[in-house]
């Protein structure tokens, strides 16, 4: 593990030999290159923020991905393409912008709220999920920030207490059986 107790970027490509475990403390994560290697990462912002500026996985697949913190003050950033052979998973807040997640053999979590991110003149971004094991969405989904499209391939499940998506133009699209639960009064 890699206990660092203060804000840390990332300059350049980052190469996993190993499972790795990154805690900053309470304190951001920038990952402004890629981050490849055929291991699983981990990362513990506590109340601070996590971005990822570039590809993650695009030459080899992450073994796992899994980016942790309080959903109160955290956030995480996805900017490019996400893949991992095994499962993603978000615990905090995330802004994507045009972007591709791909779990070749997992599934993709989100136990809080996925919004887009505005770009130029005013255009929002886009999400495409592939995955053979299911994604989840526990909280909304483009309500502070509406997606301008979400495309889901594979199982898609929504959380308990009534998830909401958004989406501006481009419309949703689910390839695969979606599951919803109901709460009645």
């Amino acid at each position: 593990m890699l206990t660092l107790g203060q804000p840390t970027t990332f300059g350049g490509t980052v190469t996993l030999g190993s499972a790795t475990s990154i805690d900053p403390g309470n304190n951001g994560v920038i990952f402004l290159g890629p981050v490849d290697g055929s291991q699983s990462l981990t990362v513990n912002a506590g109340t601070g923020s996590v971005a990822f500026l570039s590809t993650v996985g695009a030459t080899n697949p992450l073994q796992s991905l899994s980016v942790t913190g309080t959903t109160t003050t955290g956030a995480i950033t996805l900017d490019r393409n996400v893949t991992t052979s095994g499962s993603q998973t978000y615990s905090d807040p995330v802004k994507v912008s045009s972007i591709a997640l791909t779990s070749q053999n997992g599934s993709i979590g989100f136990t809080s709220t996925v919004d887009g991110i505005v770009v130029d003149l005013g255009a929002t971004s886009s999400l495409a999920i592939s995955t053979a094991n299911g994604v989840t969405f526990g909280d909304a989904v483009g309500a502070t920030t509406p997606l301008a499209s979400l495309t889901v391939t594979g199982p898609t499940k929504f959380g308990a207490g009534g998830v909401s998506v958004t989406t501006n133009g481009g419309g949703q699209m689910y390839n695969g059986r979606s599951h919803c639960w109901l709460q009645l009064a």
